[in-house]
């Protein structure tokens, strides 16, 4: 199971986190980022969050920030211009 963030599953959710989860010899609950706090916890399933997952997976992580914080703000961009064009409204 993979999140953004830790907080994103809420409680009501747990059994059926768990359920799906168990059905692998080595459940891990994953969240992609060091954010907020986690709302799932089970003793047997294990949690990691940010750098220590994406290291896990040869991934570095300051590298992909770098890449998504790009990524965003061309987003941004890309819709505030949108907005302006089609729309006469400026959200920044």
């Amino acid at each position: 199971m993979s999140t953004s963030l830790k907080d994103t599953l809420t409680g009501s959710q747990k059994n059926r986190t768990y359920k799906e989860l168990s059905l692998y010899p080595n459940p891990l609950f994953v969240a992609c980022f060091e954010l907020g706090e986690w709302h799932f916890s089970h003793p047997k399933i294990s949690k990691i969050a940010g750098e220590a997952f994406w290291s896990k997976i040869d991934i570095d992580y300051n590298l992909l920030v770098t890449h998504l914080r790009k990524m965003v703000h061309q987003i941004e961009k890309e819709f505030l211009n949108f907005s302006i064009k089609y729309f006469g409204q400026n959200y920044s």
